[in-house]
């Protein structure tokens, strides 16, 4: 939220806007209308202004946790090579993650052990596990990204990597067997 000016500013008795109009790489610019007093005045001698706010990038919204807490996203479909975090944590705080396979499994080497660390204030952070960020031999799987934060937002996350990438026919979902009790026996009857 954008906070009214202080008293006796141009802005501090209401704000209007309508939606963004200039996206940066790491912020989005949101002109305003402000006046130094509210819709029910009854007057001639107010004054009024254009503003300008900036916010970060897909920072309408986070998720926050104060003390520790697990952050479970939906299943999504994966499709780059890297996963990029768009989180601010303060300090004394730290953010790890982990990521799950569609059965909510940890993939192996991909879990808050190996990861590293992350404590700053980045729109599009990668995250690493034992130095390997790479995650592309995980394409065309279901994933989950579980969260481990402290004194931290989270406003979103996403699959990075080439273009070509997220264009791609999958092709049809490879199929998972269980568990048998018992060895099967291939006898090519249906």
């Amino acid at each position: 939220a954008v906070p009214m000016g202080d008293s006796g500013s141009f802005d501090c008795g209401m704000m209007l806007s309508s939606c963004p109009v200039i996206k940066l790489d790491d912020r989005i610019r949101l002109y305003y209308y402000g006046a130094d007093h509210r819709h029910d005045y009854v007057g001639i001698d107010g004054s009024s202004s254009v503003g300008l706010a900036e916010i970060r990038r897909c920072g309408f919204v986070s998720m926050r946790a104060d003390e520790e807490g697990i952050l479970l996203t939906p299943r999504f479909l994966f499709r780059g090579e890297q996963i990029r975090l768009n989180a601010q944590v303060d300090p004394g705080g730290y953010l790890f993650a982990e990521l799950l396979d569609d059965r909510g499994e940890i993939v192996h080497g991909f879990d808050y052990a190996h990861c590293e660390a992350f404590t700053g204030d980045d729109v599009d952070h990668i995250l690493t596990w034992g130095g390997r960020s790479d995650i592309r031999f995980l394409f065309g799987q279901n994933l989950m990204l579980r969260l481990k934060l402290k004194q931290a937002d989270v406003f979103a996350f996403r699959s990075a990597g080439p273009r070509d990438r997220f264009n791609v026919s999958l092709g049809p979902h490879p199929v998972r067997c269980g568990r048998c009790l018992h060895a099967p026996i291939i006898d090519g009857i249906l």
